[in-house]
């Protein structure tokens, strides 16, 4: 049987990378692959088998903390899903034969370089979402070993409908809706901004906004919220309202599992096209969808008129067909993408052991000696 080996920070902790690891598990389980899963952070046998209870799938999955991959570095490739974890890279590739494939998650302007460029060399090939991320890694980097490919979005397959002709709410709301990591990168505030637009200078008091999420920008988004007397409209929740629109003012992404997430299951979309145009690359070719700016000023009168749209079956069956295409032959499509590295030379080195690659990782993730004790807090907090 086939194997390879998935390397990541905690996929017990949700995020966009760890659905995606979830994800391309599902698709090698599927194709006949042994999955290896590396975990940095220590877990407990009641995380594995609330996460194997979860899928018939993960049942066959070989969980592992990453420590313990010198004891097994028979899989014939290992994906390493964040950056923070490529200088695993030379170790892997001194100590076995194996592909070593790089996952570019982060936005590239987001990527710190130290993470990056001294690992590129020990690299098979990286894996990127879009071209212009490739364009950019050849040029800024002078790697040009990268393919294109985009992340598996296995778990919006059959997603549930909530399509509906109208945004509008039987009582004339409109609902906004945002879910997001309350971050820099992920710049709400815009939303916030537009919002107030659309209900203080346009008077749109039907509007109402639902933030989801967590993070360290909460508090100020918050006295936002407060300050430009919204608190009546705005509402910071874990549920939100099944008939809705939803706004993405991120500044970077590399896809946006959430934008795919909500045009899977039938919602109109507002998204700015990223600093990058990163997120309009991924997205340009589907339907309800209204691309803004960040003014206000241009954005707040065509929300208006596009929410107020009728919405069309035959637009959102389009998008479905978009992401099934993203979804289908993803093995298949890894497969012929590696033909193109089959004969690549990569820097192999003699003398790099696993302590090294320890000391780094421990500096990156934990700040040196720190990382030496929150291991021991993180599964006592766990048990």
């Amino acid at each position: 049987m086939r194997k390879i080996g998935i390397i990541d920070f905690n996929i017990f902790t949700l995020d966009g990378v760890t659905q995606s690891d979830i994800n391309v598990i599902h698709e090698f389980a599927d194709a006949g692959y042994q999955v290896d899963y590396f975990n940095y952070r220590p877990f407990t046998k009641k995380q594995i088998d609330g996460f194997k209870a979860s899928s018939p799938a993960m049942q066959n999955v070989h969980f592992h903390r990453v420590r313990e991959l010198p004891d097994h570095l028979d899989c014939e490739a290992y994906f390493i899903t964040r950056e923070k974890l490529l200088s695993l890279a030379p170790y892997i590739q001194a100590h076995s034969q194996a592909l070593v494939i790089g996952e570019l998650h982060g936005p590239l302007d987001l990527v710190k370089d130290e993470y990056l460029k001294p690992y590129l060399p020990f690299l098979t090939c990286l894996r990127v979402a879009t071209p212009s991320i490739k364009r950019r890694v050849a040029a800024e980097y002078g790697f040009k070993r990268v393919y294109v490919q985009n992340v598996s979005v296995r778990h919006l397959v059959d997603s549930p409908s909530h399509f509906s002709s109208s945004a509008m709410t039987e009582d004339g709301l409109i609902n906004l809706v945002v879910r997001a990591r309350f971050a820099y990168q992920k710049d709400v505030g815009a939303t916030i901004k537009l919002f107030s637009y659309l209900v203080n200078t346009m008077k749109k008091t039907n509007f109402r906004l639902y933030l989801t999420g967590y993070g360290p920008e909460k508090a100020q988004l918050a006295t936002m919220v407060t300050e430009n007397g919204l608190a009546q409209y705005v509402t910071f929740t874990k549920t939100i309202p099944e008939r809705h629109i939803y706004i993405s003012t991120a500044r970077l992404e590399t896809l946006g599992y959430s934008i795919c997430e909500e045009f899977a299951q039938g919602y109109p979309v507002v998204a700015y096209p990223g600093d990058d145009g990163v997120v309009k690359e991924n997205f340009a070719e589907f339907r309800d969808c209204l691309w803004i700016t960040k003014d206000p000023v241009i954005d707040g009168p065509r929300v208006v008129e596009f929410v107020l749209q009728t919405r069309k079956l035959a637009d959102y069956q389009f998008n479905l067909k978009l992401i099934d295409h993203w979804h289908r032959d993803y093995v298949k499509r890894f497969e012929m993408n590696m033909q193109a590295f089959d004969q690549v030379k990569v820097d192999r080195p003699t003398d790099w052991d696993f302590k090294r690659t320890t000391r780094i990782l421990r500096k990156q993730f934990d700040g040196g000696l720190k990382g030496m004790v929150r291991p021991i807090v993180y599964t006592l907090r766990n048990l």
